[in-house]
């Protein structure tokens, strides 16, 4: 797989001189068919980066653009399935409530998900619940590489990943697409499926979503509707774990384990979202936006390792009174943009994200999580002259967290408060040379907004200590245009404040017999980025070609250690991050596009042996994708693409302790000591063919998991992927 790689790389390197050589034509590639020459979209229009509108190839800050036509070729309809064809780096996991996400060496917690521009509450250990983001209303996706704290405050430390919904353009659009793709796995026989349990077990993989969009001179409306369900399934070991023990009784010793399993939940979600544009006055705009969610997760339940029982009286179904998990949420989000005159122009707005999670077993409800954002802000855009564009803003955040692992329990809530004030300039020095600088001053970790006000204008109600006070974090960012080449390079501070869980929890494991306990003396994490691109396009952009090496380097971060029969968190250890990242697109022939990202990470932590993790990343990932599409007669268009994704090899150290059962009337063993675990690298490929009319109808068939990949040892660390599968799709634009 290496030498596919280099060989990959050196093929794409020495297409230059193909697409030096021969100039396509305007019309090489009919739009209505086949996917754009410019497949790094350099002429994209983005606001992540800067939270104002730029065109990618101008955005000194280094970002990736995935465009709704991208997602619509592979048929997708998860996030997360996105982000790993399209996003080298990205893996995700089994984690305790759904799956986590690790971006280039980096788990959830530094990677900031961002909805039109604002956060999302229901964090679980940095995750949010990637369902509440219905892919058919996705216009493109915004990914700002590296720390971008200085614009969105906590968790942008490794970077921003900007969902942004469609918005109405024409005078009326409406469209509807709907999704069915097989069964991960039948867990029950038609005639076993006559209980509640036995349904929600064996759900067909389904998307159907609704847009209605109206324009006029002074009035927008946007309507979306979706509804998804999710089929659940168990991957279990075909093979015995080996594990390579350095330290303890048995150092030096393999020693090889019964195979494990994971089942992965299902669920059905519902989204329903409505958006109004009013112009005021001829200086003025407002926006409004109302969106509610729900969704029911659904889990095995049995005994053992989770495998389902059926009973002796032959009722088929949980041995246990059967519980599922209840998701809901609401968001509400309000501006105001006002021109003050040309060069002069002001936002106010307010937004509220609130999530819920709660446990339904026969008949009762408890609650288990409230989470919830609410951030008023107000931004000012100043433009004196062609060079500068100058960006002010203050914000408050405030965070409250109702959860029922904590020493209080739900009822008694806990909040985190933070006053900041950011400020940016964009400086164009030239044609070819610009620059951004910024800085953002954040006031944070008061539980009430009276005391942060107090430090804020000085008059303190107590000495401050490093949970509660300032801080300071400044970015820079320069961009260097030759030609047909570009230079990027970038320095940012980042920063994470602790959760409110990591402050406050409090949690019995009785899998693990130990508590895992909060810490409220924590302290914010911090990191510094460095990165430095270069990247080429050929004259008629058949070719791009880039190159980008960073630095991530950090301090005071959080995790958890044992100390004893518990699991605390602690501040303490230091760790760096070096990366390599390598994007290319080649338009071959005509109608033919060739698409490769490559991403290495080298991760050096500076922690104790009594650190805790589960999740491990692989250093060496890649994504290929290929596609092909032309115009037929009378308006009808065909197009075939492939996608693939490599996850290399993972070794890593663990210490979970290993319990051997003893012969009859003994006692079982339990062996101690770190051990060394090897993963081996593999390759996932997805298949679909597409077929549109006249742009309006859009029938797309495909296979994931082409070659039926499952991994042979099972274990957090192992792919997802429930075998082949097949799907269907109806896209109708009217």
């Amino acid at each position: 797989m290496k030498k596919t790689l280099l060989t990959l790389i050196l093929f794409f390197s020495a297409a230059v001189i193909r697409a030096e050589g021969a100039k396509a034509s305007e019309d090489a590639v009919p739009v209505s068919a086949e996917t754009p020459a410019d497949t790094i979209n350099l002429e994209s229009i983005v606001v992540t980066a800067t939270r104002t509108p730029n065109a990618l190839k101008e955005v000194p800050e280094l970002t990736r653009v995935i465009t709704k036509r991208q997602i619509d070729l592979m048929g997708n309809v998860q996030l997360e399935d996105i982000l790993q064809q399209e996003f080298a780096g990205a893996e995700f996991h089994q984690a305790g409530y759904g799956t986590t996400v690790s971006l280039q060496g980096l788990d959830a917690r530094y990677v900031l998900f961002l909805l039109n521009g604002e956060r999302m509450a229901g964090e679980t250990y940095g995750n949010i619940d990637f369902s509440r983001i219905p892919v058919q209303q996705i216009e493109r996706i915004e990914i700002v590489k590296g720390a971008s704290s200085v614009l969105y405050g906590s968790n942008a430390m490794g970077a921003v990943v900007n969902i942004v919904t469609r918005e109405p353009e024409k005078k009326a659009n409406v469209a509807a697409q709907v999704r069915y793709g097989g069964y991960y796995e039948r867990n029950f026989d038609k005639s076993d499926r006559s209980g509640e349990y036995e349904r929600k077990m064996d759900l067909p993989n389904l998307t159907a979503s609704a847009y209605a969009g109206f324009a006029g001179k002074k009035f927008r409306s946007a309507t979306q509707i979706a509804y998804q369900s999710v089929d659940a399934y168990r991957m279990f070991s075909t093979e015995r774990e080996k594990r390579y023990y350095k330290s303890g009784d048995h150092a030096g010793e393999v020693i090889e384990t019964e195979g494990g399993g994971i089942n992965v939940s299902g669920f059905q979600s519902g989204n329903v979202s409505q958006e109004f544009w009013f112009r005021l006055a001829p200086k003025a705009e407002a926006y409004v936006k109302g969106g509610v969610y729900l969704k029911n997760r659904y889990d095995f339940a049995g005994e053992g390792d989770g495998m389902i029982i059926t009973p002796p009286d032959g009722e088929a179904g949980a041995t246990e009174e059967w519980a599922y998990e209840n998701n809901y949420g609401y968001t509400v989000n309000a501006r105001v943009r006002y021109s003050i005159n040309d060069k002069n122009t002001l936002w106010f707005s307010l937004f509220a994200d609130t999530y819920f999670r709660r446990e339904k077993q026969d008949g009762t409800v408890t609650p288990k999580q409230r989470h919830q954002y609410l951030a008023p802000r107000v931004v000012w855009m100043n433009t004196p002259d062609r060079i500068n564009r100058i960006t002010v803003g203050a914000e408050v955040m405030r965070e409250r967290l109702n959860y029922d692992l904590t020493a209080s329990g739900y009822d008694d809530p806990y909040t985190f408060n933070t006053l900041s004030v950011f400020a940016q300039d964009e400086v164009r020095v030239s044609d070819r040379f610009s620059v951004d600088a910024g800085f953002r001053i954040e006031n944070y970790g008061f539980h009430d907004l009276v005391g942060m006000y107090r430090n804020f204008v000085g008059k303190p109600k107590q000495k401050l200590n490093k949970k509660e006070g300032f801080s300071v974090t400044p970015k820079a960012a320069f961009i260097y245009r030759q030609d047909r080449f570009t230079w990027r390079l970038n320095y940012a501070m980042g920063f994470r404040n602790p959760s409110l869980k990591e402050k406050y929890m409090e949690y019995y494991q009785p899998v693990m017999g130990m508590t895992i306990t909060g810490n409220p003396d924590l302290v914010p994490e911090r990191n510094q980025y460095v990165s430095l691109s270069g990247e080429y396009a050929s004259p008629d952009r058949a070719f791009n070609t880039s190159l980008n090496l960073y630095a991530n380097f950090f301090r005071d971060k959080i995790d958890v250690y044992q100390e004893g029969k518990s699991l605390v968190y602690h501040n303490t250890d230091k760790s760096r991050l070096l990366g390599i990242e390598w994007i290319g697109s080649l338009r071959l022939l005509k109608g033919w596009q060739l698409q490769g990202n490559y991403s290495y990470v080298d991760l050096d932590e500076e922690a104790p042996a009594d650190k805790t993790s589960y999740i491990y990343t692989s250093p060496h990932t890649a994504t290929l994708q290929t596609s092909y599409g032309r115009d037929l007669k009378k308006g009808y268009a065909l197009g075939v693409s492939v996608a693939g994704r490599y996850i290399g090899k993972k070794e890593y150290d663990d210490r979970i302790p290993l319990v051997i059962p003893a012969e009859e009337g003994g006692r079982p063993e339990v062996i101690q000591g770190v051990y060394t675990v090897k993963l081996p690298g593999y390759t996932v490929w997805n298949l679909s063919v597409h077929c549109s009319y006249k742009n309006r109808y859009t029938l797309t068939a495909g296979v994931n998991n082409l070659f039926d990949y499952r991994p042979k040892v099972v274990s957090f660390n192992s792919a997802l992927t429930p075998g082949i599968n097949g799907f269907v799709q109806l896209s109708v634009v009217f």
